[in-house]
């Protein structure tokens, strides 16, 4: 039996040929805004329990995008089948519970999913906890100095306008947050729009994170509840540089070994939203009716019978019979069905007149479960 969900078109952020959103920033027409950060794990001794029989990040994520209506469902979707890999802070926000200048509500506005590092539990086994007893406060989830000035900074915002300059802030050389055991005595790093870039490469840092490297936030995007009601976002590309000097290709010492191949020289770019057509072009239209027409079709049609029993789940089996249903019916038949001539079915048998099957997996895997 093929169940029937309703898919949400989503609005991400990515690049051409890609099919998820590398930076996993996620308006669904569900109304909920997915975001995340990404968290290290520092244990490589727990990457043993890893294994194939899993889903990756990105699919769970595309499937929890594309199926969710709120975010407690989102966030039961992305949990199945988890790979243990590309562990993140996932954030979502259904602007369906949010209304302007009206109290919020207690529950389900915003849920967060945390694979790392908040759990006290889950932060030990990770191995974060000897990098705090070595480093200090940067690796504590409480403590690190972005946290502390989204703390302290957070009752500034109050429309777009604030918001973005919160989140491109980084006044590195003067905030009291950006400073470190370093010399000089301050990190890019330690801002909300980081800038390692512009940390001295013959500076002086307890760990490589604080120090001159390619690091930082090369973007910012934000949506409000009026872009979000048609899936828009402000979108700022490149590093920050106000207050800041410009990110420049011409004087960073990065040019040497960083390939640029293609970008601008100079990332100076005023905030952007982009404004989809009101009407969709031909391709969307074509993928539009493609889904219609297959949930349609599909909706009608019983393709495949599973079932199983206490023996055969035993071994985690069950028999399966391929094809709608013939007996007493007639057989499918691509021949003679009128479907033919507006369903596609290139590489399926003509006729559908299987039996039932129970698969007997290997008694050892084979080398392409490894």
């Amino acid at each position: 039996m093929i169940s029937i969900i309703t898919l949400f078109p989503a609005t991400v952020t990515s690049v051409v040929g890609t099919l998820a959103s590398n930076e996993d920033f996620v308006l669904t027409s569900a109304k909920l805004a997915i975001l995340e950060t990404t968290i290290s794990n520092y244990n490589e001794s727990s990457f043993k329990f890893i294994t194939p029989t899993s889903v990756l990040t990105w699919i769970r994520s595309q499937v929890a995008h594309r199926s969710a209506n709120t975010a407690v469902s989102w966030a039961k979707t992305f949990a199945r089948f988890d790979s243990g890999t590309y562990n993140n802070q996932w954030s979502i926000v259904d602007y369906k519970k949010f209304s302007p200048h009206k109290p919020l509500p207690s529950t389900g506005l915003l849920h967060v999913l945390e694979q790392l590092p908040y759990f006290s539990s889950i932060f030990s086994r990770s191995g974060s906890w000897k990098f705090v007893q070595k480093f200090g406060d940067w690796f504590t989830y409480e403590g690190n100095p972005r946290a502390l000035i989204f703390a302290r900074d957070q009752s500034t915002v109050a429309d777009m306008k604030t918001l973005r300059k919160l989140m491109r802030s980084n006044d590195y050389q003067h905030d009291p947050l950006s400073r470190c055991n370093c010399t000089p005595p301050y990190s890019g790093e330690n801002a909300i729009s980081c800038r390692s870039d512009l940390n001295p490469p013959n500076g002086t840092y307890p760990f490589p994170a604080l120090g001159f490297r390619d690091h930082g936030a090369t973007d910012m995007k934000a949506t409000n509840v009026s872009l979000m009601a048609t899936q828009l976002f402000e979108g700022i590309s490149g590093p920050t540089y106000d207050p800041l000097p410009i990110f420049d290709w011409n004087t960073t010492p990065l040019k040497e070994n960083v390939s640029h191949i293609g970008q601008p020289l100079q990332f100076r770019f005023p905030p952007v939203v982009h404004r989809w057509p009101s009407r969709p072009n031909s391709a969307t239209v074509a993928v539009i009716k493609f889904f219609q027409r297959a949930k349609l079709q599909l909706a009608e049609f019983v393709v495949v019978f599973e079932a199983t029993n206490v023996s055969l789940m035993a071994t985690q089996l069950f028999e399966g019979i391929s094809g709608p249903t013939y007996d007493p019916l007639p057989i499918f038949d691509w021949n003679t069905t009128p479907l033919k001539e507006n369903v596609s079915h290139i590489g399926q048998p003509l006729q559908f007149r299987f039996p039932p099957v129970v698969h007997r997996w290997p008694s050892r895997p084979n080398s392409l479960h490894y």
